[in-house]
């Protein structure tokens, strides 16, 4: 894969990510959320991001930027935080704070990988 094709592959899986991960945080703190559908967002926004870390990883000498691994690592947090209060019935305090966090690192990231707006 050549080098615009890779960060083109990863953009779009970051873009992705991201608009599934937001959909997940509305679905959550709707007046009456569907714990289904917020569940379905977040697994899209998982595998969204796992997709664009894999090939991140497999390109890690020509495209690597810090910002990118804590983007990762905090869509991780977020989806294992929204799925554990689920899981123990808890309020999605936590959840809401990993989300703000995420959304403040990817806007560190878009123009390292070129989203615009």
């Amino acid at each position: 894969m050549d080098i615009d094709t890779t960060k083109q592959a990863i953009k779009v899986n970051i873009l992705y990510s991201y608009l599934a991960a937001k959909k997940a945080h509305e679905t959550i703190f709707k007046d009456q959320p569907d714990k289904s559908v917020a569940i379905g967002y977040l697994n899209s926004a998982l595998s969204y991001s796992k997709t664009a870390y894999a090939i991140y990883v497999c390109h890690l000498d020509r495209v690597e930027h810090v910002e990118l691994d804590d983007y990762f690592h905090e869509l991780q947090t977020f989806v294992e935080e929204a799925l554990e209060c689920y899981r123990t019935d808890h309020s999605h305090q936590w959840t809401d704070i990993h989300f703000n966090r995420l959304e403040e690192k990817y806007n560190r990231i878009k123009s390292i990988v070129g989203i615009e707006g």
